[in-house]
């Protein structure tokens, strides 16, 4: 990712993470759940710290902050 350098403005990488993790008996809906990746539970701190060194070398290049996406978000459609 490049980033866009504008003097004076700080640069925010808007949304990062969004990882699932299915853990049996402990989510609402075990069909179904959001994110951009899907991991297992064994591989999540693997992934997590490969976001994380991605940032630090964004941060080199002048990324002034991010924002996780949804450490605990879920979303489930329901009709009434």
């Amino acid at each position: 990712m490049m980033l866009i350098k504008q003097p004076g403005k700080a640069q925010v990488l808007g949304e990062f993470g969004g990882i699932v993790v299915f853990i049996p008996d402990h989510q609402s809906n075990s069909a179904s759940a959001w994110g951009y990746i899907t991991e297992k539970p064994a591989t999540l701190p693997i992934k997590y710290t490969i976001m994380n060194q991605h940032l630090q070398l964004l941060q080199r290049e002048g990324l002034s902050g991010s924002i996780y996406a949804q450490p605990s978000m879920w979303k489930e459609n329901k009709t009434v």
